[in-house]
C-alpha cells in the first residue's frame, strides 16, 4: 500500500513538474514573437519542435507496443517532451566531462545553455533565409502591385490596368505552387538540421507526391492564419475607437487598448503557429513513410536520425501504398 502511495505521490510530481516546465518554454516562446531580433530564436526551437512531432508520428505508426520505454532510450529522450530550450543534441557530453565545484558547474550549465541558443538562433535564421528567398520575391511582386493600383487611381492612368492583373494572377498562382514544396522543404530542413537540405527538389518533390491533398489543406491553414493575422494587424486597428469605445484624444486609453490588443493578437499566432508547424511534421512523417514503402525514397536521402529509426529501431506495418 505504501509502495503503490509513493508511486502515485511520484508520478503526480512528475506530472506537475512536467505541466510547469512546458508553460515555462511556451511562455518562453511566446515572448519570442514580440521582437524581430527574437524571432530567428523561435524559428530554431520550432524546428526542434517540429522534430519532436514527426518522431511521435512514426512511433505511433509503427507496431511498437510501449512507446514510453522507446522514448527512455538516450539518443531519442530529449524527443519524448517538448524541446527545452537548453537541450540540444551534442551538448550534453560538455557538462559531464569534468565534476568539480559548484562555480565550475555553474559555468559549464551557462556556457551549455548559451551554446543551446545560439544554435537554435543559427537554424532560425537559416529556415527563416531559405523561406524567404522563395516567397520574398511573391511578397515584392504584390506590394509593387498594390502601389501601382494606388498610383493608378490617384494619377487616373488606367491605360496599362490589365498588367497588374495578369502579374497579379500570375504571382498568386506561382505562391500557390511554392506553398505545395515549402512545407515538405521546411520540415526536411528541420529534421535534417542542414540548410541545404532544403533545397534537395528531387528528395522534396519525392516526399510530396505522396500527400498533395495533405499539402494543399495545410496551404489553406496556412492562408487562414495569415488572413488572421492581416486581420488582426492591419484591418481591425482602424475600428478602435468603435470596438473598444476609447477616446483617441487620451494618450493612456489608446495604448492600453493597443497593448491589450496586440498582446491577443499575438497569442493567437503563437497557438496557430503551434497547430500548423504540428500539422506540417504530422504531414512530412506520414509522407517520408508512404515514399520509403513506395521506394521513391532511397535510406541516403534520410538523416542518420531518420535512418536510425526509420529503417533500424522502428518496424511498419505492411504498406498499403495510395499516392493522393
Amino acid at each position: 500500500m505504501t509502495e503503490r502511495l509513493m508511486k502515485s505521490i511520484r508520478r503526480l510530481r512528475d506530472t506537475l513538474f512536467s505541466l510547469f516546465s512546458g508553460f515555462v518554454r511556451f511562455v518562453a516562446g511566446f515572448l519570442c514573437c514580440w521582437t524581430p531580433f527574437t524571432a530567428p530564436l523561435l524559428s530554431g526551437w520550432m524546428n526542434r519542435y517540429m522534430l519532436r512531432s514527426a518522431v511521435q508520428v512514426w512511433v505511433k505508426r509503427s507496431t511498437l507496443e510501449d512507446s514510453a520505454s522507446f522514448f527512455n532510450s538516450q539518443d531519442v529522450s530529449l524527443l519524448k517532451y517538448w524541446p527545452r530550450w537548453s537541450d540540444v543534441s551534442g551538448l550534453e557530453q560538455s557538462l559531464a566531462a569534468e565534476r568539480k565545484d559548484f562555480s565550475y558547474k555553474l559555468y559549464l550549465r551557462v556556457k551549455r545553455f548559451l551554446r543551446a541558443l545560439f544554435i537554435q538562433y543559427r537554424n532560425g535564421v537559416l529556415s527563416l533565409f531559405n523561406t524567404w528567398l522563395l516567397t520574398l520575391p511573391f511578397a515584392l511582386v504584390w506590394l509593387w502591385m498594390w502601389w501601382a493600383g494606388w498610383n493608378n487611381t490617384f494619377s487616373r492612368g488606367y491605360e496599362e490596368e490589365g498588367l497588374a492583373a495578369v502579374l497579379s494572377v500570375a504571382s498568386v498562382i506561382g505562391f500557390s505552387f511554392i506553398m505545395l514544396y515549402l512545407p515538405i522543404a521546411q520540415a526536411r530542413q528541420a529534421l535534417h538540421g542542414r540548410w541545404k537540405s532544403f533545397f534537395d527538389f528531387r528528395a522534396v518533390r519525392a516526399i510530396a507526391q505522396h500527400v498533395r491533398f495533405r499539402l494543399l489543406i495545410l496551404a489553406l491553414f496556412y492562408a487562414l492564419g495569415s488572413a488572421g493575422l492581416m486581420g488582426g494587424t492591419k484591418i481591425f486597428p482602424a475600428f478602435f475607437e468603435q470596438a473598444y469605445h476609447i477616446d483617441l484624444e487620451n494618450p493612456k486609453a489608446v495604448k492600453d487598448a493597443v497593448f491589450g490588443h496586440f498582446f491577443i493578437v499575438i497569442l493567437c499566432f503563437y497557438c496557430g503557429l503551434l497547430i500548423v508547424k504540428r500539422m506540417n511534421a504530422r504531414v512530412y512523417a506520414i509522407a517520408v513513410l508512404k515514399a520509403l514503402q513506395a521506394k521513391d525514397l532511397r535510406p541516403e536521402d534520410l538523416s542518420p536520425l531518420e535512418r536510425t529509426l526509420l529503417l533500424e529501431k522502428l518496424t511498419f506495418d505492411p504498406p498499403r501504398i495510395r499516392k493522393e
